[in-house]
């Protein structure tokens, strides 16, 4: 009785493990054809005006290349408000450089000073930057997030606000696909593993984007209308946050509208991590989850752990089976073989789905330039998926976690202490 229920559960675990497989080529492949979808009529004709606010700590490799993509977008009218903790971060002078060249845009830089003890630094400088819109009278309509760690395209600002012409949409938002980058200081000039396994699991979770059920704000693009933010108590639901994209994904959903994902409006975000630099990426990004989307956070454990349960089993089926193993049945044993194929089958599949999206997103150029990458997603699924799990897990356990430099100790949505 006991070998049938083992036999019984394991063959379950293999069919939702090859459905799970399955699942994640449709959604790839689904990414690949709305990025491949013409440009809405009506949300190309929806141009309000618009204050862009990015608030910045410190200087990354991209952070030129950042500042330059945001002067120069495509839309006809909008506002730059850039936020810096003080005149002594090394960010100042570039961005003082910036404001001082001839864009023809209207930028603000201001000095948003350190934080009080209850709320982070970046929502703290978004805070600043809202209040000081609110003192100039500035006539936006629209409210556009983006972080200074991510390049978007010129027609990035057009995507964002466009659909933001339907009334039942609250929050507009976009999402990063993390781009491995040597350090300019290493001679070989390659990125990191740790970089590149870190690009693969990121576009894991980007891929999730296109389920309706996950379409949650991302702090690094994101806008909202004002009257949306006003009628939502924007800035009360700021105070006292650690982060600004779960507090606006639930603004939305407290006014009765719905957060909406735009697919072209995906974001490149180099990175050269470190292996405690990658630990610390994960740690920080599914702390904030686990405190602010508890469901969230209980999916991403589960779905890998599904995933790694199966692939151990399957193999050690196989092996039992071939070692003519009483217990296993010869039906739990075929059904080991074809999950296996199956899900093998789908992991390269998606793979290829995977780079038609970077292609479609970016260019050819920059899917060449992933080409090692994206050789993890293809033939490494079983690795990245479990240092994924253990990040995910590692992330279970207490509540400090750092920022920028910077010590928080986060206690719930709106209970965040900074620690010396």
């Amino acid at each position: 009785m006991l070998a049938l229920l083992l036999n019984s559960f394991l063959i379950l675990l293999w069919i939702g493990w090859a459905t799970q497989a399955v699942v994640s080529v449709i959604q790839v492949r689904k990414y690949g054809r709305l990025l491949q979808r013409p440009r809405r009529e009506k949300y190309m004709a929806y141009r309000p005006r618009a204050a862009v606010i990015v608030p910045f700590k410190g200087v990354e490799a991209a952070l030129a290349n950042n500042i330059r993509s945001l002067c120069q977008q495509h839309y006809p009218e909008y506002r730059l408000v850039f936020v810096v903790e003080s005149a002594d971060d090394p960010a100042y002078p570039v961005l003082k450089k910036a404001v001082a060249a001839d864009t023809g845009r209207t930028i603000d830089l201001l000095i948003a000073d350190r934080a009080d003890p209850t709320v982070g630094q970046k929502v703290h400088n978004q805070l600043v930057a809202l209040a000081h819109l609110e003192r100039v009278g500035s006539e936006h309509e629209v409210l556009v997030f983006a972080d200074s760690d991510a390049v978007p395209g010129p027609e990035w600002l057009d995507d964002l606000v466009g659909p933001l012409v339907k009334p039942e949409v609250g929050v507009t938002t976009g999402y990063r696909w993390l781009v491995p980058e040597a350090d300019a200081s290493d001679p070989v000039g390659k990125p990191t593993i740790w970089a590149k396994l870190a690009s693969v699991m990121n576009s894991s979770v980007a891929c999730f984007a296109v389920i309706p059920m996950f379409h949650l704000a991302w702090g690094g693009s994101m806008a909202l209308r004002v009257d949306t933010a006003r009628e939502g108590d924007l800035v009360g639901s700021l105070r006292g946050c650690i982060t600004d994209d779960y507090p606006l994904s639930q603004l939305s959903k407290r006014v009765g509208k719905r957060v909406y994902f735009v697919p072209r409006c995906l974001i490149a975000s180099p990175v050269n991590f470190s292996r405690d630099e990658l630990i610390n990426f994960a740690h920080r990004q599914y702390l904030i989850t686990r405190v602010y989307a508890p469901w969230l956070y209980v999916g991403a454990v589960t779905l890998p752990l599904l995933y790694i349960l199966s692939f151990v089993t399957a193999w050690a089926a196989v092996a039992a089976g071939l070692l003519n193993v009483e217990w296993l049945q010869p039906e739990t044993w075929w059904a080991a073989v074809g999950a296996i194929v199956t899900v093998t089958v789908a992991n390269h599949i998606r793979a290829t789905y995977r780079k038609r999206v970077v292609r479609y997103a970016f260019g050819q150029a920059m899917a060449d330039r992933l080409r090692s990458t994206l050789r993890l997603d293809r033939w490494a699924t079983v690795v990245w998926m479990t240092l994924h799990w253990l990040l995910i897990i590692r992330a279970g356990v207490g509540r400090t976690m750092r920022w920028r430099g910077i010590a928080y100790e986060i206690r719930g949505p709106q209970n965040v202490r900074r620690l010396a």
